[in-house]
């Protein structure tokens, strides 16, 4: 399924271009700037969120305590969204490889719902499993879907697409989540906004990261729900070729105060390294909060905005280690020394727990500890890969009714 690792991919090829293809190149760039575009129709008044009438769902028991995750543990072609209990490893598989599988995984922010992609397409389905059903309809067209992000009011999902016809452009796409209205727009070129779309968490922009032609900057910028303005967030007044770097700002993450957006960044210096950066939603203020022989990736909020998690990947073996600091830099604090790789934390809804994917004993697991790095264990264990961990948003513990 090569559109469904298609990112993974991209992503990690782009830091392998970053640690190994930068190194001997040094130039210096003009600071990150956010000037809006006059050719842009100045910002309409948003429209509320779409409402729906009320109706039925099953009783569903509490997810709290619980991580959806993918893998192939039952050995077919596709990959399947799974549950596991946080406390006693318990399974639970949610999709079915024969109809697609699944991938992906994104909760409701209530905890009932969880969206993921199948069949080139997007579908909901509630939180055990029951009523798998897509919200697109996508034909053969499709190329690829990237992972479909809620809305934090829950009334919509933004999502990312690339059409065989449109080889070089790519989409981003956002759905009311009973597959009405769904709209699209042109983002720039294609590959440039796998995963990368997140929403404010007022549910009314959405902070993506593109490409505008060949040869230039990846740069982040930030579109109304509607689509009605769009404005830059970091932006670089240089010509890339392939003896001049270009600038790379990818992963964007809200704060959950919506006041900063964290960013992996290229070093602006082209030490061959990718940093954390940090910059006021409304453009002014960039700064890298990380300036070190290391690269940063997977960086994420905790629920409490006052730390960042993220993965520190030395560039001489490529293995990372999971780190914490505040949201000015300040008290950095390794947690996890092991000598394999262990990427890609997610803190637990009351920000007490950090679940994360390790190699330390053989495949890609997701394990557990404490947000201080205390009590480290492995959650799953199978012989096949387990990706994509993703905390119920429901607080509480597993069994809580």
């Amino acid at each position: 399924m090569p559109c469904l690792f298609k990112p993974v991919r991209w992503l990690m090829a782009g830091t392998a271009l970053l640690v190994f293809g930068l190194v001997a190149c040094k130039a210096e760039l003009p600071t990150a700037t956010s000037t809006p575009d006059p050719s842009i129709p100045t910002a309409k008044p948003y429209p509320p969120e779409p409402t729906y009438p009320p109706s039925p769902t099953p009783n569903l028991p509490s997810t709290a305590g619980w991580i959806a995750f993918v893998s192939r543990i039952d050995g077919k072609d596709h990959p399947n969204v799974y549950l596991a209990n946080a406390d006693t490893g318990e399974l639970l598989r949610l999709t079915d490889a024969g109809n697609g599988g699944g991938f992906y995984p994104a909760w409701l922010p209530d905890g009932r719902q969880i969206a993921f992609t199948a069949n080139q397409n997007i579908y909901v389905m509630y939180s055990d499993g029951s009523n798998p059903h897509p919200i697109t309809n996508f034909n053969e067209d499709m190329y690829g879907v990237s992972m479909p992000k809620w809305s934090p009011g829950g009334k919509q999902i933004v999502f990312w697409t690339d059409y065989t016809s449109n080889p070089g452009d790519s989409y981003i796409n956002v759905v009311n989540i009973d597959g009405t209205h769904q709209k699209e727009w042109l983002s720039g070129v294609a590959n440039a906004g796998w995963e990368a779309m997140v929403w404010s968490p007022d549910s009314q922009e959405i902070v993506f990261m593109t490409r505008g032609v060949e040869h230039s900057a990846t740069v982040l910028r930030i579109i109304n729900r509607d689509f009605s303005q769009v404005r830059s967030l970091t932006d670089y007044a240089v010509d890339c070729y392939e003896s001049v770097p270009c600038p790379l700002d990818v992963d964007p993450t809200w704060s959950p105060d919506g006041r900063q957006i964290a960013f992996v960044c290229v070093d602006h210096q082209f030490e061959g390294q990718t940093d954390i950066c940090i910059i006021n939603s409304d453009g002014s203020q960039l700064t890298n909060l990380t300036d070190n022989s290391a690269s940063e990736t997977d960086i994420t909020w905790s629920p409490d905005g006052q730390q960042l998690a993220f993965s520190s990947v030395e560039p001489r073996d490529l293995r990372g280690g999971i780190y914490v600091m505040d949201a000015d830099g300040s008290n950095r604090m390794q947690l996890t020394y092991y000598s394999a790789s262990d990427r890609n934390p997610v803190w637990s809804p009351d920000g007490k727990r950090i679940a994360f994917v390790s190699e330390r004993d053989g495949n890609k697991e997701i394990y557990l500890m404490n947000a201080d790095g205390s009590d480290q264990r492995r959650l799953t264990n199978n012989k096949v890969e387990d990706s994509y961990p993703a905390w119920s948003p429901q607080l509480g513990s597993p069994g809580d009714k």
